[in-house]
C-alpha cells in the first residue's frame, strides 16, 4: 500500500517571516532613535571637546587671551596648533595620545616660539591612581619646562617610583610632540 503523500505546512516559515519583519521594524525604530540622540548632542559634544582643547592651552601658556590656529591637516590625529597673543606668535602646541599601562595619556605639549618646551597637559588618563596617575602632578610635569630636543629617561627626567610605565609614556608623548612641532613648524630638522 502506498501513503499518499502531503506536503509540509508553510506555517513555519510564515511565523519565521513574521519575527524576522517585527525584528527589522524594531531595528530600525532603536538606530532612529541612536541616531536622533546623535544629533543632538554632537554639537554640544564638539563644543566640549573644543573647551577642553583650549584649556588645556591656557595652562600651558597661562593666560585667558590667548587665541590658537590648526597648522596641521585638518582631522589629523596629532594637531599643531600656533598660540597667538594678538597677532604675535607666542609659541605653539601638540594634542597627541600615548599608550601607558592602563590606556592612552591624552595630552597636550605646549612649545615657546624658539621650540623649548613650556609645559606638559595631561588631558585624560586611565593610569592607576596613586602611582600611574601621579604623571599628570605638576611636581613631575614641571621637569620638561625649559627642555629642547629629544629626551631620555634617567637623564633628562626622572620617573616616579613605580610607575615606570606611565613615566614613559609621558616621555614618549614629549618626545613624539617634539618630532611632529620639527616636521610641521621647521620641515623636519632638529632642534
Amino acid at each position: 500500500m502506498r501513503r499518499k503523500e502531503t506536503s509540509k505546512p508553510a506555517r513555519p516559515v510564515l511565523e519565521a517571516l513574521g519575527v524576522g519583519a517585527r525584528l527589522l521594524i524594531v531595528c530600525a525604530v532603536v538606530a532612529a532613535v541612536v541616531s536622533g540622540v546623535h544629533a543632538m548632542t554632537d554639537s554640544r559634544y564638539q563644543q566640549n571637546l573644543t573647551e577642553e582643547k583650549r584649556q588645556a592651552i591656557v595652562r600651558i601658556f597661562g593666560s585667558e587671551t590667548i587665541t590658537y590656529r590648526t597648522l596641521s591637516g585638518e582631522g589629523d590625529a596629532e594637531p599643531v596648533y600656533e598660540v597667538l597673543e594678538g597677532e604675535n606668535v607666542v609659541g605653539y602646541c601638540v594634542e597627541l595620545a600615548s599608550p601607558g599601562f592602563g590606556g592612552d595619556i591624552s595630552m597636550t605639549v605646549g612649545f615657546e616660539a624658539d621650540g623649548k618646551i613650556l609645559g606638559v597637559s595631561i588631558v585624560s588618563l586611565s593610569e592607576t591612581p596613586g602611582l600611574g596617575s601621579r604623571v599628570q602632578e605638576a611636581a613631575y610635569l614641571d621637569q620638561y619646562k625649559g627642555q629642547s630636543g629629544t629626551l631620555t629617561l634617567g637623564e633628562d627626567v626622572d620617573a616616579i617610583a613605580g610607575a615606570t610605565v606611565s613615566s614613559r609614556a609621558v616621555l614618549n608623548g614629549v618626545n613624539r610632540a617634539v618630532e611632529i612641532l620639527n616636521r610641521t613648524v621647521k620641515g623636519g630638522e632638529a632642534q
